[in-house]
């Protein structure tokens, strides 16, 4: 075809449109050549035979054909006059996806071809993508694969192209990729760190790792371990390109056999500038560690002090109890009670009795609460002194910690309406409160509130010439007040003295309240009597006659005439005249009654009632015949001798004794003839008849022993 004069151009078309095979091509490529010399059969020609007018056909004809990459990256700039970035998005289109040339090989192959560095070649590619800002960039290098280097993830081209093609420093770079939100930090901080610090130790590792395919942690620690790194420069790796946090910088270097702890916990400080202990704690945490074993590591570490241990135990999460527990055990000997107060708050304690509770399962005492009590106190400003009192007896202090704290601290009345109710007797209630500078009626007012008996604490308040108005204010009666005084020991004179000065000065309430104290119902007329009973100049005067103190105690209490009349004898000092009188004027009701007995009888005693009444009485607490007439005589108004004859028989005296009583005191008035007379008639015929009335006496011995109403 050549000699017959067909153009080279018409001839080539001919040839390889019939030899467009895969095996064909090559020989029919070099028949070619043998006709038209070797150089002068170029690519122009061989696509223009192949009907080829376009880089994206010539492209996978030339792979199709074996042509290597650097051939194709010289027909698109000759044949098409495609520029660096042209040809390198073409080719990356071609042949990326199929994995055929990776990205550096196209890369490479394009700055060859056109005598430029990869960074212009990208930069190419990027202008013809009418890409101008370095965020647009980021996107396109990343759609055009530039963010994968031998099928790891690399950053390494992307960020060169943003420091060397769009003047980006390493702070501005970093933020376009962060807010680019693609990347983990990991490759970022990788490819921040090669690019920006690539002639430094941390840049050079950084692209050791990224060369050993190296993405994680773990994997990095253990690479680096493995050439020798050093436990520093490893640090600085997991905190600057991996971003790792204290905690788990910490953990991973554990690994690390011959990474001891207090050297793992160094370096981590010095790579990041902060104290990496509470990461290195917070790991053993998590592996199991309790508060006791955070608080030794502390110990270990020279850092063990209160408000940072119990803070650095806060944080890691242990509980209230636990770390109190830790604290009291290591601090509580010299730390003072403001200082655990505090502590106790912090953690969050809000009852005095869990804050007890906490107390006693340590060094403290239950039976000292002096300190425990200012703990509390401290710790809990707002509850009352009476809600700590009974927090710590409810933990288990005994009430004597708990008051001696309190009285030490804060006793008010809060506490001192639960002193029964932690068990103290009235006795000792009234002490502490005296020890708690109640006055005297503060003191009745609190132990009468509680419902103690005044008897209980009587004793202890003393000083009865001011107690008793006290006593009286708060309503307690003359009876009681006695009852305590005589318990007192207090002597007779003064326990009428305190009742009549302190207010209670009738005699009604006098008698009743002496007579009730416990006194022997003996003395009390005597007593009544003769604290009312002045002495001036050997004059005696009675404040009450002696009848009115014996009608106030046989008002108010059941007492015979018989053992009335010998207290009145007592009383008077035996003046058996001002007794017979007493007792006629106060047996009203033994007369009464004597007189419903006589019945027929009555006749002859009539008014003599009285006087026998009195008569009996006298003879039961041992008076005579012969006395019984004198008395009758003198006292009783009675002259007649008949008369008197009648009334002492009545009042049981033997027929003998009358007989002679009545001569002894009667004789001016009968005469010895008289008496004769009176043997032989009406004296005679009483006796004759003796036995008709001995009913009677016994009617009225019967009535003046037992108390009539």
């Amino acid at each position: 075809m050549a000699m017959a004069g067909y153009s080279k151009s018409e001839v080539t078309k001919v040839v390889l449109e019939r030899n467009m095979g895969v095996n064909d091509l090559p020989s029919a490529v070099a028949a070619l050549r043998s006709v038209y010399g070797q150089q002068e059969l170029g690519m122009s020609e061989v696509l223009a035979g192949a009907s080829i007018t376009t880089p994206e056909q010539a492209l996978p004809f030339m792979q199709m054909h074996h042509y290597t990459l650097q051939q194709m990256v010289v027909v698109l700039k000759t044949v098409f006059s495609r520029t660096s970035g042209e040809a390198t998005t073409l080719l990356s289109n071609q042949f990326l996806p199929n994995r055929v040339y990776t990205l550096n090989e196209i890369l490479n192959k394009v700055a060859l071809g056109y005598s430029s560095n990869e960074e212009s070649t990208i930069l190419d590619v990027l202008a013809a993508s009418n890409v101008t800002t370095p965020r647009a960039a980021i996107v396109t290098m990343r759609q055009l694969g530039y963010d994968q280097v031998n099928e790891q993830g690399d950053l390494t081209i992307i960020t060169r192209v943003l420091k060397n093609g769009y003047g980006q420093n390493e702070a501005q770079a970093t933020e376009l990729l962060i807010q680019d939100a693609v990347y983990s930090t990991v490759m970022i901080s990788a490819g921040i760190t090669a690019v920006y610090h690539a002639n430094e130790e941390i840049g050079r590792t950084a692209q050791l790792l990224i060369g050993a395919r190296i993405t994680d942690s773990l994997s990095a620690v253990r690479y680096l371990a493995e050439q020798e790194a050093g436990i520093d420069l490893t640090a600085r790796v997991l905190h600057e390109i991996y971003h790792e946090e204290m905690t788990a910088a910490i953990n991973y270097m554990s690994y690390i056999p011959r990474y001891t702890n207090t050297r793992i916990l160094l370096a981590v400080q010095q790579a990041s500038g902060t104290d990496p202990l509470f990461g290195y704690l917070g790991t053993l945490k998590l592996q199991g560690a309790s508060a006791y074993q955070i608080a030794n590591e502390l110990e270990k570490q020279g850092r063990l002090e209160s408000t940072f241990m119990v803070g650095t135990l806060m944080k890691l999460g242990y509980s209230k109890e636990s770390i109190v527990y830790e604290l009291l055990n290591r601090f509580s000997t010299f730390a003072s009670e403001e200082e655990l107060a505090q502590h106790f708050v912090t953690t969050g304690f809000t009852d005095a009795a869990s804050i007890a509770k906490q107390l006693l399962r340590t060094k403290y005492n239950p039976n000292e609460g002096v300190r425990p009590a200012r703990i509390l106190i401290l710790a809990l400003p707002a509850a009352s002194h009476g809600a700590i009192a009974l927090g710590m007896r409810n933990a288990g202090f005994t009430s004597a910690a708990v008051i001696s704290g309190l009285l030490t601290f804060g006793f008010d009345d809060t506490v001192a309406v639960l002193l029964k109710q932690l068990g103290y007797p009235a006795a000792k209630a009234s002490s502490i409160l005296e020890e708690a500078d109640y006055s005297t009626e503060e003191r009745v007012i609190r132990l009468k509130t509680m419902g103690y008996p005044l008897s209980e604490y009587f004793h202890t308040l003393g000083g009865y010439g001011k107690l008793v108005p006290i006593l009286k204010r708060q309503g307690f009666t003359a009876i009681e007040i006695a009852q305590g005084m005589y318990r007192s020991n207090e002597s007779w004179y003064w326990i009428l003295k305190y009742l009549d000065e302190g207010g209670f000065s009738d005699l009604p309430t006098l008698v009743q309240a002496y007579y009730r104290s416990g006194q022997p119902v003996l003395w009390v007329i005597r007593d009544v009597y003769q604290y009312g009973s002045t002495n001036i100049n050997g004059v005696i005067t009675h404040r009450w006659a002696l009848k009115d103190v014996v009608n106030q105690l046989l008002s108010n209490e059941p007492i015979n005439m018989v053992t009335l009349a010998g207290l009145i004898n007592y009383a008077n000092g035996n003046n058996y005249n001002e007794t017979f009188g007493i007792v006629k004027t106060l047996s009203t009701a033994e007369q009464a009654a004597l007189r419903n007995q006589l019945g027929v009888a009555n006749f002859l005693v009539g008014d003599h009632v009285p006087n026998v009444v009195g008569l009996t009485v006298m003879k039961s607490i041992g008076r005579s015949a012969q006395q019984a007439a004198v008395t009758l005589k003198s006292a009783g108004g009675v002259s007649d001798y008949k008369d008197a004859a009648l009334i002492l028989f009545m009042a049981g005296y033997g027929v003998t004794d009358v007989i002679d009583a009545v001569f002894d005191n009667y004789r001016t008035e009968i005469g010895i003839q008289v008496l004769i007379a009176l043997f032989s008639s009406g004296m005679g015929q009483i006796l004759k008849d003796w036995d008709k009335y001995k009913f009677v006496i016994t009617r009225v011995v019967n009535i003046v022993s037992y108390h009539v109403e």
